[in-house]
């Protein structure tokens, strides 16, 4: 049985009898407790442009916006012809949820493509995506479930929506320098490839505590918590490298640790 206790509320803890003057000015004793925290990502999936809908589109028929999507064929992720949810949390064999992307065979450029889910921890949350002309258009929030896709108009393009190399992060990234490694099959940035080679990431910043929580219509709105791009081999999913990662956490508030409320609606 393990059980779990919250020891206290302080902002800060310290163990030990050490004791250093220019250390601790007020007299206190001990080395503060440390507020890094590591947690594995399992080993999630490749990217995958059709993860959820392959060939998808709104058909010529549709005369209003914010319709639902039209099913013409499965991806490899969904369940059915029109699955009640799409599970990236779970499909991806850990705690890896992933940004959205959304491929066009055709101009959408001037469309909004609008994802209703959740996020790791149930919290329903909102992204609208700015389609490409013929090209993929990815999301920046991660998402570990996908409710609902819908569009602001009709297109005659074919349309499929998957997942891409943005790996969300559980708790909230304030500064890039918040996070301090990335460790595969038990490689850290500092050892793998001998430690000659940095990792190809793009640390995303989470959105801080004063930003509003209302998603705008664009495709720049910041993840709540932060993410992590993986931009090139040998650090992309592929469904058995096995992820984690270390951050600084900043546990004195909700907002610092988790991120500012997620947006639920579209402005």
């Amino acid at each position: 049985m393990v059980s779990r206790h919250t020891i206290t509320h302080a902002d800060e803890l310290y163990a030990g009898d050490a004791y250093e003057e220019g250390y601790s000015p007020d007299g206190r004793r001990g080395v503060e407790v440390s507020h890094l925290k590591y947690t594995k990502l399992g080993a999630p999936l490749a990217a995958d442009e059709d993860m959820f809908l392959n060939s998808w589109a709104l058909g010529s028929s549709a005369s209003s916006v914010g319709l639902n999507w039209v099913p013409e064929a499965d991806g490899a992720g969904a369940t059915s012809a029109s699955p009640t949810v799409w599970t990236i949390y779970a499909a991806s064999n850990g705690l890896a949820p992933r940004n959205i992307t959304i491929t066009s065979s055709g101009d959408d450029s001037d469309m909004k493509f609008n994802v209703t889910g959740r996020d790791i921890y149930g919290n329903t949350m909102v992204e609208s995506i700015t389609g490409g002309n013929d090209a993929v258009a990815s999301g920046v929030r991660a998402f570990a479930y996908v409710d609902n896709f819908t569009a602001t108009e009709v297109t005659g393009s074919v349309i499929s929506v998957g997942i891409g190399n943005t790996v969300g992060l559980p708790f909230a990234l304030a500064t890039v320098n918040d996070f301090v490694l990335l460790n595969i099959d038990g490689y850290s940035q500092s050892s793998q490839a001998g430690g000659a080679t940095s990792y190809a990431l793009n640390i995303g910043l989470g959105a801080s505590v004063a930003f509003a929580t209302e998603a705008t219509s664009s495709n720049g709105d910041r993840d709540v918590r932060g993410t992590v791009n993986l931009l090139a081999d040998p650090y992309l999913p592929n469904g058995t490298r096995v992820f984690g990662v270390l951050q600084l956490v900043d546990h004195s508030t909700r907002p610092k640790a988790f991120g500012v409320p997620q947006a639920t609606e579209l402005t």
